[in-house]
């Protein structure tokens, strides 16, 4: 036996069921940054019986999917604006410093690599491959850069 959203909240056992209008919906919400605890709320029901819905039915699961990819597509568009505008501003600066933290694996420790260096922290500089120190002085380099640019004093 199923339920629409549209009547009462299905009783368990029941499979709850969506209708065109209700996965259009969750797409949309998806697209404004909403997490999938949030789209189960507003439609009332649990983000537990929201997972099973999108595992038991790939249009679901596409919606939501499809809403939170649009979203960070737009996002890292206005990111990556920033990052490659000619500028070189606060708001470029803060763009790249998210950017290599999110997605670079990059934190602001990790200048640090350059001062002198106690033995534990010796022995993290160790672990890296020559390729990735190398990387992660350069984007130092960039960074310390960026910031003297933008009049940033560390």
């Amino acid at each position: 036996m199923s339920k629409s959203l549209n009547n009462k909240r299905a009783k368990k056992g029941e499979i709850l069921e969506l209708n065109a209008a209700e996965i259009s919906q969750i797409e949309a919400l998806a697209v404004h940054g909403h997490t999938q605890q949030e789209i189960s709320n507003y439609l009332g029901f649990s983000d537990r019986t929201f997972r099973n819905i999108q595992k038991r039915d790939e249009d679901i699961f596409s919606a939501y999917t499809r809403g939170r990819m649009k979203a960070k597509n737009f996002v890292s568009s206005r990111l990556m604006g920033y990052i490659k505008s000619d500028t070189k501003s606060e708001m470029s600066l803060k763009a790249i410093i998210f950017y290599l933290k999110t997605q670079g694996g990059w934190s602001e420790k990790q200048h640090e690599a350059l001062l002198p260096i106690t033995q534990g922290e010796a022995n993290v500089v160790k672990t890296l491959s020559r390729e990735e120190l190398i990387e992660r002085i350069n984007l130092t380099k960039e960074l310390i850069y960026l910031k003297k640019e933008c009049g940033e004093t560390e």
